[in-house]
């Protein structure tokens, strides 16, 4: 390869890396990551517009931005485990695997109250 076809790859790898920065830097200043139990009281309250429901994530966004956050995103935690917890009065979350917090969870694990984060 020759000197200037490196830099025009060069060039094109950093303008790339420039935008998916500037897009996760601008996204994660609106997304605020919590834990399940908050999540659902956040939906009981009426605080969310609307929900997106995926395999291992809960996301919705926020009728009125609090403080400066338009969205609120979870793991998703499966309805009769969510059930049982909820008797015993704590937080409870999930944890995302390594492999998905780079691209959902933007690094941060969720919390997993009753035994600890072992996925990351």
């Amino acid at each position: 390869m020759d000197r200037k076809n490196l830099w025009h790859w060069l060039y094109w790898i950093a303008a790339l890396l420039m935008v998916l920065g500037l897009q996760t830097w601008l996204a994660a200043g609106q997304t605020q990551l919590v834990g399940y139990d908050e999540f659902a009281q956040a939906l009981r309250d009426g605080r969310l517009q609307d929900v997106l429901v995926t395999e291992t994530h809960l996301s919705g966004h926020l009728k009125t931005p609090e403080e400066g956050k338009r969205e609120l995103v979870t793991v998703r935690v499966e309805p009769e485990l969510a059930a049982w917890l909820d008797g015993f009065h704590v937080p409870t979350g999930g944890c995302c695997k390594a492999a998905c917090c780079a691209t959902c969870c933007r690094g941060s694990c969720l919390r997993w109250c009753s035994s600890g984060c072992g996925g990351c």
